[in-house]
């Protein structure tokens, strides 16, 4: 698995979208710390202060970056997964004595992997403009910062764990589509046409929400909103039962697209 795993880091380094990406999470970070410390400036009561100040910047940027997080792992998933079909050389690989389902997981890894890099270095700059920041406005007398240093860990991970059932979910399209454009076009589509349906028919009906609480991208969507396991917010379900609902999507999506995996004759390259 380990040597599946560096085979895939290695093809993909010499890409430049992993790199776009991370720069994509690196500017979120810095617009946000500094666009805030200059709404504070402008406006020193505004309580712009959270998008500067350690370590609730930090809970702040993970909040806004869920959409980004999902094209991320969309895009990843599926360069990773269905280029190997449009490429034609899976016949190859498999060739030299791989199992599918140990070099479909380490492709799905991967993402898991890359995604906590990218939010680790993002975090890490944060961090070092937030000190800046603070050091240039400091805070009022007897301030205290609505976050805690365990309160941000925490949005780390759950932030992260979001993302998953995602990266699941679309390395199944992937895997049936077996080509990387139309599998990222179908899990990004589904992931805000889910949330515009939920947004309407919840505003009609009220009891779509107990259906939607069901749904994988609502699901994440109040997860990444929520304050982890045990926690209660506004949201119906409980946050333990939304942890299930995703941590069940995760299993769900990576089984069939084990499954499917397996099963699937491989034939020559499909194109992008």
């Amino acid at each position: 698995m380990l040597t599946l795993l560096w085979g895939e880091w290695f093809k993909q380094r010499r890409r430049w979208m992993p790199y776009i990406l991370l720069g994509l999470f690196i500017l979120i970070g810095q617009l946000l710390v500094w666009g805030t410390f200059v709404a504070t400036l402008v406006s020193p009561g505004s309580g712009a202060r959270d998008g500067f100040e350690l370590p609730t910047a930090l809970g702040t940027y993970f909040n806004l970056s869920l959409q980004l997080a999902v094209i991320a792992v969309t895009v990843l998933t599926s360069a990773l997964v269905a280029s190997e079909y449009a490429n034609g050389t899976l016949r190859t690989i498999l060739a030299r004595g791989v199992r599918r389902e140990e070099l479909l997981a380490s492709k799905l890894l991967l993402v898991a992997l890359l995604l906590a890099a990218a939010l680790v270095i993002a975090s890490l700059l944060i961090v070092v403009a937030s000190l800046i920041a603070m050091r240039l406005e400091p805070a009022p007398a007897g301030h205290v910062a609505r976050l805690s240093w365990v309160g941000a860990a925490a949005a780390f991970g759950r932030f992260w764990f979001a993302a998953l059932p995602y990266a699941a979910l679309t390395g199944l399209i992937a895997v049936v589509m077996r080509s990387p454009g139309p599998a990222i076009g179908l899990s990004i589509a589904y992931f805000f046409a889910e949330l515009i349906v939920v947004g309407i028919f919840g505003a009609v009906f009220h009891w779509f929400y107990h259906v939607a609480n069901l749904l994988p991208a609502h699901a994440i969507q109040l997860w990444s909103d929520s304050g982890g396991p045990g926690s209660q917010g506004s949201h119906i379900p409980s946050n333990w039962q939304t942890f299930f609902v995703l941590l069940g999507y995760l299993a769900l999506f990576s089984f069939l697209a084990l499954r499917i995996f397996k099963r699937r004759d491989i034939t020559g390259p499909t194109g992008a």
